[in-house]
């Protein structure tokens, strides 16, 4: 009886923490920002949801001012793994719409927005574990993908990179959220975070 309460306690402190997060988006090549995207985490009955919503903000405000984006991930942790079920996906430029996706990931896939979260919900049980695989279902196919944690200089994060053009840090005192994720185009920077 002892042991069983001591692994509900453990699991439960490993699982995600539901927060609000807010990023800044900067662009790749000249560093400005573009965009501000605000996150968040909840739990419902066993199910996360995750939702995004980015809003152009400096340089961008002025040039794309009617470009939205929004995003919606629901999630179940099985077997200490991040499984997406339902992914959602708008994005629109005044009444255009550009992208719109509504999927139902299937065989242990997760979606591009639950992407960062399968990363924070490994490293919270094994912040060692240096190889990720993961089938990413990006709207249009799913994908199955190596990342390889690699060594960083800042004992407070951990730096994780694929083979083609991410580079991603997390932070240990932020419950191993990412801080700074860089990508082809965009990085992200986390701006702040309160965690309920």
């Amino acid at each position: 009886m002892r042991f069983l309460l001591l692994l509900l306690l453990s699991s439960s402190a490993l699982a995600l923490k539901p927060h609000t997060a807010i990023y800044t988006i900067l662009h790749t090549g000249t560093g400005v920002e573009v965009a501000t995207e605000r996150r968040v985490l909840s739990k419902e009955d066993g199910v996360y949801h995750y939702n995004a919503t980015a809003r152009p903000s400096g340089l961008g405000a002025l040039f794309a001012s009617g470009y939205k984006i929004d995003a919606k991930s629901s999630f179940i942790i099985n077997k200490a793994a991040l499984v997406s079920v339902h992914f959602q996906y708008l994005e629109r430029n005044d009444d255009k719409v550009k992208k719109d996706y509504d999927i139902y990931p299937k065989d242990q896939q997760i979606d591009q927005l639950g992407l960062f979260l399968a990363f924070t919900n490994a490293l919270e049980r094994n912040p060692n574990q240096t190889d990720f695989y993961f089938t990413v279902h990006d709207g249009k196919k799913a994908e199955k993908n190596h990342y390889q944690q690699v060594s960083n200089k800042d004992k407070n994060l951990i730096k994780i990179i694929d083979s083609k053009y991410m580079e991603a840090y997390f932070a240990k005192d932020k419950y191993y959220l990412p801080v700074l994720v860089k990508l082809k185009n965009i990085i992200y920077e986390l701006t702040s975070v309160q965690f309920q």
